[in-house]
């Protein structure tokens, strides 16, 4: 077992392996898709150089950071190409430059509040069907109310490794005809055009495609999003269908 002294900023480890093996695979796979893979790995907690500096000065650690820390480290991606025969027989996906053709026009700021401010929104990924509630609250917090169980792993929007309910507030604002969301130190920008009477959501990260359908009806039924979903109780599942 690992053991961290706030006292003394050390630490103990007596757990690990020299070399770890597994084999996984994709099970959402899609070989029309560009795609790319890459393994986190996660270091015990250890004590933060404020623990380690408050104990050779003889004070005590500041309270207004954490005591510990726990490092992290990325593996060097693996990238997947389609072949192009698997890119000419996939689906064509929304552009910006395709809703636009059709006369799809972006919101102002006055329509994006109108739309989000104070209330709830239902957000489905267009490619992966992955749905995610999304509260805007008026003092600039929007709020991850479910996650699906597409995500697995404590991330930037939370510790996720148990879906459900998750109260994961993020900052965000409104200008310039987009909703600018914090992800950490990193600004998500989306712009919301209206087509075919659906609010159609383009990321400023996606390279021109627009990806996600915004709206306030939730799924008809809950239940299909997930096995994870089971564990919602009743009276949760029923207020994810209320608009809010």
């Amino acid at each position: 077992m690992y053991t961290v002294d706030i006292d003394t900023g050390t630490y103990t480890n007596s757990v690990g392996s020299p070399e770890l093996k597994t084999t996984w695979t994709d099970p959402d796979f899609d070989a029309s898709l560009h795609a790319f893979y890459y393994a986190r790995v996660l270091e015990i907690p250890t004590p933060r150089w404020t623990t380690i500096q408050a104990h050779e000065m003889g004070i005590v650690p500041p309270d207004t950071v954490p005591a510990t820390v726990q490092e992290r480290a990325w593996a060097s991606p693996i990238w997947y190409t389609p072949a192009a025969s698997a890119l000419k027989a996939a689906p064509a996906g929304t552009t910006v430059a395709s809703l636009t053709a059709k006369g799809a026009a972006a919101l102002t700021d006055a329509e994006l509040k109108t739309l989000l401010v104070g209330k709830a929104m239902w957000i489905r990924n267009t490619v992966t069907n992955g749905m995610t509630k999304v509260r805007y609250d008026e003092t600039g917090n929007a709020v991850a109310l479910y996650v699906g169980d597409r995500a697995l792993l404590p991330s930037d929007t939370g510790d996720l490794s148990a879906t459900s309910y998750h109260t994961v507030p993020a900052p965000y604002s409104i200008a310039n005809g987009k909703v600018v969301t914090m992800f950490g130190n990193t600004p998500l920008e989306m712009t919301l055009y209206r087509a075919d009477g659906k609010y159609i959501g383009a990321r400023s990260n996606e390279f021109g495609y627009a990806n996600y359908e915004y709206t306030v009806q939730g799924p008809a039924d809950l239940f299909d999003l997930g096995k994870a979903a089971a564990n919602i109780p009743k009276d949760q599942a029923s207020e994810l269908h209320a608009k809010e």
